[in-house]
């Protein structure tokens, strides 16, 4: 999903204590027809100055004393809640579940426990907030005890107010039940001002247009947790599906496609629902930009869950035509970056036989180039640059002979990227070079750079403008016998940062050999002559073993038998 920032509740700051989501529910409830819009907006001025006492938590979290922080917080709790004030109540509770977790192994249950109390005791908008904190306490529990859901049968005469004796259904059925509470209330939640709860995030936009009421809020977090990759832990034999090329088309037709089926534990179904209720929401709006980031969100998840057999080209053909209804629009910026995604991940796929998408990267280079130009400081041209960073990356690699006959002239297959010229350096280095270095990554380029060079030159490589891979076979002059190293940047002073350098090591013998090891782990060696393969008598060889050291950390060289 594509938005500016997004806008959490501090839950979500502590992820690994809770969160992450997913679920479905046992009975789909028909969502109601959208409201109208003569309701008023609802404004909350919420009583209580609260910061330095958040201070004062922050300072003692700093140095570890988690206890008395909580004390604080509970002293915030208390005061928040009989204030009324709601996003005081949502984030000292938080913190409250935070601070528990240090010093307790129920955590959740302790938790979980305050949060339906909390729930039971509060009316909107606190309730709504309350309801979401817990799904995702829900399943932070089962993140938590994955383990002992995964083969857990269903339950029967279970206690239903103990987490710890439900099986995964049942969790499941708990955790979707809570999103459905939380967008409950649906009028007042969507003339609810986000603003106004500003306190409980953790970061927002400067003008929150994207998630404009807490409505919008709380649905995509609802959303968030549908699409996490283990939602279909327990799936129907009757399943919705997303089926009919209808899912791709516009805001006003997907917000009127029937949604009927006999599959009441599909997720695919709740946010489909969700996402037609957001829109119908949105249609209206003077400003789209709140429609166009959910337009992003809903094709992105139409084309992961299509069963089209065409969804690809579906999907681009509905960022075109989104792109060209808001062409004046500064979140066209976004759409325009998500066709030219698009059009470099069918450039990935260039090879032999899938010529046509020679030049997509080269269309999707052009379309992040004009975002950039015409909107530099745009969401969308930040997106577009990261793309052409990728799509501008140099590659060089080497494919050669692992030895050459000595004085001779050999070849070697060199693949580039983005490469117009190349420059080359040979230098020579000790047969165990490789053996004693224990040298990786920017230390062996180093390393390499200050040997003695050999040979150098340098050579134009034909640049394709399609910012492909391309492969060519040069030419390797003849040296004298011993190993080598080759290699090759675009730079010619070959320095390491912000640069491509690529390297390929070889020999030049006239030698080869075969071997054998036996049973008794002793080894039959046979020297050849390289170029008519003669055996060379009388030859003698030393044999070096390579192992890891774990005291040392490093690697070894153990001289073992001759021969």
């Amino acid at each position: 999903m594509l938005i500016k920032a997004c806008i959490k509740i501090t839950l979500l700051s502590f992820t690994l204590l809770l969160l992450t989501s997913n679920s479905c529910e046992n009975k789909m409830e028909s969502l109601p027809e959208p409201i109208g819009s003569k309701m008023d907006v609802l404004s909350y001025d919420f009583e209580g100055n609260y910061e330095n006492m958040w201070i004062k938590v922050d300072s003692l979290q700093q140095i570890g004393l988690y206890k008395s922080a909580l004390d604080v917080v509970s002293v915030i709790f208390d005061s928040a809640n009989a204030a009324k004030n709601s996003p005081q109540v949502v984030k000292s509770v938080i913190h409250k579940m935070k601070y528990n977790s240090y010093m307790t192994e129920d955590e959740y249950i302790i938790a979980l426990n305050q949060l339906n109390k909390i729930s039971k005791e509060s009316t909107f908008p606190l309730k709504q907030i309350i309801h979401s904190v817990t799904a995702e306490t829900y399943w932070g529990y089962y993140q938590v005890n994955r383990w002992k859901f995964i083969n857990r049968t269903q339950t029967i005469n279970f206690d239903n107010d103990d987490i710890r004796t439900w099986d995964l259904t049942t969790l499941i059925d708990k955790v979707y039940k809570q999103h459905q509470l939380a967008i409950s209330n649906k009028d007042s939640l969507q003339h609810t001002d986000i603003q106004d709860f500003q306190q409980m995030l953790t970061s927002s936009t400067d003008d929150n247009e994207q998630r404009p009421s807490l409505y919008d809020f709380l649905a995509h977090r609802a959303l968030d947790f549908f699409q996490n990759p283990e939602k279909n832990l327990t799936r129907p034999a009757d399943q919705f599906k997303l089926n009919g090329k209808e899912y791709f088309g516009s805001a006003e037709a997907f917000s009127n496609l029937s949604t009927e089926s006999n599959d009441t534990l599909s997720c695919e179904l709740y946010e489909v629902r969700i996402l037609q209720e957001l829109t119908k929401f949105h249609l209206s709006d003077e400003k789209p930009t709140a429609l166009i980031d959910l337009e992003l969100r809903r094709l992105k998840f139409t084309r992961n869950n299509s069963t089209e057999t065409n969804k690809e080209e579906l999907y681009f053909m509905a960022l075109n035509k989104l792109s060209e209804k808001y062409s004046e629009c500064e979140a066209n910026d976004e759409i325009q970056f998500l066709i030219a995604e698009y059009l470099n991940e069918k450039g990935n796929k260039y090879n032999s036989e899938t010529k046509e998408n020679q030049f997509e990267k080269k269309k999707a280079h052009e379309i992040c180039s004009a975002v950039i130009i015409k909107n530099p400081k745009s969401y969308g041209a930040r997106l577009c640059k990261s793309l052409l960073k990728q799509i501008e990356n140099k590659r060089i690699s080497f494919s050669m002979e692992p030895v050459y006959q000595p004085n001779s002239i050999g070849k070697f297959s060199l693949s580039t990227k983005n490469v117009d010229s190349l420059y080359f350096r040979v230098i020579k280095i000790d047969w165990n070079y490789f053996l004693t270095k224990n040298k990786y990554g920017k230390d062996l380029m180093n390393s390499f750079l200050q040997e003695k060079i050999v040979k150098s030159w340098s050579k134009q490589i034909k640049n394709f403008g399609d910012f492909q891979l391309h492969s060519t076979e040069l030419k390797l002059e003849g040296l004298p016998k011993g190993q080598y190293v080759i290699l090759a940047s675009p730079d010619k002073s070959f320095t390491i940062k912000n640069n491509a350098i690529a390297y390929g090591s070889f020999w030049s013998s006239n030698l080869s050999y075969i071997y054998r090891k036996n049973e008794d782990e002793t080894y039959d060696v046979t020297v050849l002559d390289r170029e008519t393969g003669t055996p060379i008598r009388g030859a003698k060889l030393q044999l070096y073993t390579r192992k890891y050291n774990y005291t040392t950390r490093k690697y070894e060289i153990i001289k073992e038998e001759n021969y």
